[in-house]
């Protein structure tokens, strides 16, 4: 797993500014292609390699990710070929075109990666470092711009989206799953409830509305699929774990304020309220929508006119008014591939929820659990970021949803293989037990007997 190891924590934590330097791009006078485009082309390369003698060999490969190729494969194939007559340049339609097709090689790259079933723990330990190590980052760049708060100017001078902040919010999301997950969690409960503060302090601290909305649907996620409490305890778990956040949240805020010299809490408090519907005192009735709308709706009226394949890559960029496109990543899809790009993407999305809802019904073992929270986690917190900004219709932050996805996808092929393979030798309630079954120890490579 060492190229997932190292394209998360690259993406993790590299500035879109030194990406765009010549150090980590390189332009061949057609388009760039920088250290992302290499660290997927050397994946390609670690995944043709022979497998190691660790490596869970399942019967066959999980069906959706055949699925996930013909889909892409059929929606880059409809984009080029409107392409080639939608009045587009050469590098715009390439790099529209890259951006759609990298996201099957990234579910590729995640099912091949990941060598056995205990991978699926490594893996969310290193989301949720990474999620860690985003927020700290994040946090502490604000802090260090709030003296720019000065009188006259907006919060949003403060904004920091030189990092994929998403990370923070799946790592807050998944720390609360795994307390509640009926797996042992990741670390003691109480620690996983003040690091998912701190994460998503991180992730408050971007200013972007979009990924307050996203981390929050993931949280909300996180507790709706905990299997081991009853709605009760749900309520019960809720009412301490937000207002935990909110105190973390609120403290930083006062923190920023100190250091600033200016009301933080109160700007915040402004930015909130664009955020609901009618007037409010001080929100000046600019709303967070505003500015996605009206691109929204011209690429819808871009995608009516050619319903199955969109009217291909770079349409926006011929576009002769000012609307702000690719803003709804959902929208752009349709414009640009149509229903099937649509379907394709949805597949990645829906897909993990899907599965990784299964993963978590069967309860075959702590590996399994904790990444079908993940899965589930994932998907809705970028169906709901997707629809608010641009999102993964940009390869960055498409890393986290199309590797998350894959990964999922070849934990389920082994899981399934596994559930076969003691088919016979399990308890026939052993998914009503209280606990997860212990089938696999947390560092054993290979299965072994059942124990309880």
């Amino acid at each position: 797993m060492f190229l997932i190891f190292l394209l998360t924590l690259a993406n993790g934590f590299l500035k879109t500014e030194w990406i765009n330097t010549d150090y980590l791009r390189f332009n061949n006078g057609t388009f760039p292609i920088n250290i992302f485009d290499i660290l997927i082309a050397v994946g390609i390369v670690a995944s043709l390699l022979p497998k190691g003698q660790f490596f869970f060999e399942t019967e066959r490969p999980h069906p959706a990710l055949g699925w996930t190729f013909v889909l892409f494969t059929l929606a880059v194939l409809g984009a080029g070929l409107a392409a080639l007559s939608n009045g587009a340049g050469v590098r715009p339609v390439i790099t529209t075109a890259r951006n759609l097709i990298e996201v099957p090689i990234l579910v590729y790259l995640g099912y091949r990666l990941t060598p056995r079933p205990h991978s699926a723990v490594i893996y969310s330990y290193l989301m949720v470092l990474t999620g860690i190590g985003v927020a700290v980052v994040i946090s502490l760049s604000f802090s260090g711009q709030a003296e720019d708060l000065t009188g006259g100017k907006d919060i949003v001078t403060v904004r920091v989206i030189d990092f994929v902040a998403n990370y923070a919010g799946l790592a807050a999301a998944l720390l609360l799953f795994s307390v509640g997950s009926g797996a042992k969690p990741l670390f003691a409960p109480w620690i996983c409830v003040l690091l998912a503060a701190v994460c998503f302090v991180g992730q408050f601290s971007t200013l972007s509305r979009s990924d307050w909305l996203a981390a929050a649907a993931g949280i909300i996620a996180a507790i709706v699929i905990m299997p081991r409490y009853r709605t009760g305890s749900k309520i019960a778990f809720s009412a301490i774990v937000f207002p935990v956040i909110g105190i973390v949240l609120f403290i930083s805020m006062l923190a920023a304020s100190a250091i600033s010299g200016k009301d933080v809490v109160g700007k915040m408090h402004v930015r909130l309220l664009t955020l609901l519907p009618g007037e409010h005192e001080g929100d000046k009735g600019a709303k967070a929508w505003d500015t996605r709308l009206g691109g929204a709706v011209a690429e819808l009226g871009l995608w009516i006119r050619s319903p199955l394949i969109g009217r291909g890559f770079g349409i926006q960029d011929i576009q002769q008014d000012d609307a702000a496109y690719r803003h709804n990543t959902w929208t752009s899809t349709l414009a640009e591939s149509g229903l099937i790009g649509f379907s394709a993407m949805s597949l990645i999305c829906v897909g993990q929820i899907v599965i990784g809802r299964r993963m978590i019904r069967d309860r075959l073992d702590r590996s399994s659990v904790l990444i079908g929270g993940l899965g589930v986690i994932t998907g809705v917190h970028f169906i709901v970021h997707g629809y608010c900004t641009m999102s993964f219709n940009q390869v960055r932050w498409a890393i986290p949803l199309a590797v998350t996805f894959g990964v999922v996808v070849r934990c389920r092929a082994m899981q399934q293989s596994m559930a076969q393979q003691y088919a016979g030798h399990l308890p026939d309630d052993y998914q009503q037990m209280g606990d997860i079954a212990p089938i696999l120890g947390d560092d054993e490579a290979v299965p072994t007997l059942p124990a309880y």
